[in-house]
């Protein structure tokens, strides 16, 4: 039977062996050592830190503020359902001027005399309903009587409806505001 005799390591391999053992653990040793007091402000920059690497998750409550956002970084895909309410804005801090200009667009229809009738103005394609009325002749007080005045989903406009109990034809002026995008 022929017995293994285990050789004595070589100075080369004792000394690779040693350089392997200080080396993956003086990172360790770092890791488990240093504090983010002792990172010198400025020392970690936005390239050396990962993609994805700070998440919501790892943020301190508050941590970033309107002050540490870049102009247009926070855009309307980024931000969540009911997350920018009436109550988180500031006063004055949404104007009329961002939101558009108010367009008013009208129609009138004319009324058959002693019958029911109905108009409706339009707004275009690219804007949005805010608001509409109507108007009848001054002489036709107390002879008009307005059945709905609402705004009309399906068209995109405003919407009137009412009888004219004249004996003569009465001018229906239906008027939609518009937000023009």
């Amino acid at each position: 039977m022929r017995k293994f005799k285990i050789k004595r390591p070589s100075p080369a391999l004792v000394i690779a062996i040693l350089a392997l053992f200080l080396a993956t653990s003086g990172s360790a040793y770092a890791a488990s050592k240093i504090t983010t007091s002792q990172i010198k402000k400025g020392a970690i920059t936005q390239s050396k830190i990962a993609k994805k690497a700070v998440s919501t998750s790892k943020l301190k409550t508050e941590a970033v503020g309107t002050a540490k956002l870049k102009d247009e970084s926070v855009t309307t895909d980024k931000l969540g359902d009911q997350s920018v309410t009436t109550g988180k804005l500031a006063d004055s801090a949404v104007s009329a001027k961002q939101f558009g200009s108010i367009v008013a667009r009208d129609t009138t229809t004319t009324v058959a005399a002693a019958s029911n009738g109905t108009a409706t103005a339009l707004c275009q394609a690219d804007e949005k309903v805010i608001g509409g009325g109507f108007e009848t002749p001054v002489n036709a007080t107390n002879v008009w009587i307005t059945q709905e005045s609402v705004r009309d989903t399906a068209q995109n406009g405003w919407r009137v409806g009412g009888r004219n109990f004249t004996a003569a034809n009465v001018q229906l002026k239906v008027t939609v505001y518009c937000l023009a995008a």
